[in-house]
């Protein structure tokens, strides 16, 4: 039999309204094959209870490593008070672990990270290398313990710098270097950063790509390598430099065979970006269809981001 599980707690249910319950049964990797059974016991105060039976199919396989790499966009973060709040950014370390927790339990084993290393979490570079390792502690405790870091947080990555600058240009750079060190001695050897994001796709936008290529040439120099969303067709202009593209859509076999052939990454993205409730839908499109099309990981857009409530599905 199925084993008594811990009773949810209770929730109202106004009136004419629905409520959708998940229910995740795990597992034991030791589990025998064969039909487990047991019931869901619903008690409302108007009636007597409700019991439904649960049947579980076991089958006698077990599932062979993922031949793709599974990452996703995200914007989870500590809270430097240690208070949190409900949101992606600024959790305590209770809700953080709790999120990654849930991302590796549904197959994410290299999450975005996204808490910055030297800055823009606290104004003292001493808290946020602090802060920096206790994230980077709680993930290898979920069972995040990829050689290869994807890393967004504007302090190391592309965007937020003022190229014009020559001071804050060395800055930016000497940061670079000093993260590859601080990783390298955490087992983590690949440092890959963030670009501009989606650039390319109308004409200003293949200037755009033209202009990051001196930047990316900076960034690689220190030791880091380089992936971002691009359109199709980005690579003729940026693929030689660029070492990993989001590619948008459908996954396009040949752009896999492209950026294949240029001794690049390629991993698929928005097809669909997250949020429909269809977990078939996700399962194929980032599954079988990825497999067979030749691209190397999934990275779609998003666990949990500041667009409004994230616990509401109407709010942006």
């Amino acid at each position: 039999p199925v084993k008594d599980s811990p009773t949810m707690l209770p929730f109202d249910v106004p009136a004419n309204t629905n409520k959708q319950i998940w229910i995740t049964v795990k597992v034991p990797a030791e589990a025998p094959p064969g039909e487990y059974q047991g019931k869901l016991v619903i008690t409302h105060a108007a009636g007597p209870p409700r019991n439904l039976d649960l049947r579980v199919q076991v089958l006698p396989i077990h599932l062979a490593p993922p031949a793709v790499i599974y990452s996703i966009y995200n914007e989870l973060s500590l809270d430097p008070s240690g208070a949190g709040r409900v949101a992606a950014r600024g959790q305590n370390e209770q809700q953080y672990r709790a999120s990654l927790d849930n991302l590796v339990a549904h197959g994410v084993t290299n999450p975005l990270m996204t808490q910055a290393l030297f800055g823009q979490a606290s104004e003292k570079e001493h808290d946020n290398v602090v802060l920096f390792s206790r994230a980077l502690a709680i993930r290898k405790a979920a069972g995040i313990r990829s050689p290869i870091m994807y890393y967004a947080v504007g302090d190391l990555g592309y965007e937020t710098e003022r190229l014009d600058d020559e001071k804050q240009v060395a800055a930016w750079i000497g940061r670079i270097r000093r993260a590859r060190a601080f990783l390298k001695a955490r087992g983590i050897d690949e440092l890959y950063l963030y670009g501009s994001d989606e650039a390319g796709g109308e004409i200003e936008g293949w200037r755009e790509l033209q202009a990051l290529r001196e930047p990316y040439r900076m960034m690689k120099e220190a030791g880091a390598k380089i992936f971002a969303a691009t359109h199709p067709g980005a690579f003729d202009l940026i693929g030689d430099i660029q070492d990993m593209t989001v590619y948008p859509g459908y996954p396009n076999p040949q752009e896999a065979r492209t950026w294949h052939n240029g001794g690049r990454v390629i991993f698929s993205y928005a097809n669909p970006q997250a949020g429909v409730t269809n977990p078939e839908v996700y399962r194929r499109n980032f599954g079988l269809l990825i497999w067979k099309n030749g691209f190397d990981g999934a990275m779609t857009f998003t666990y949990q981001c500041p667009f409004g409530n994230i616990w509401n599905d109407y709010d942006s």
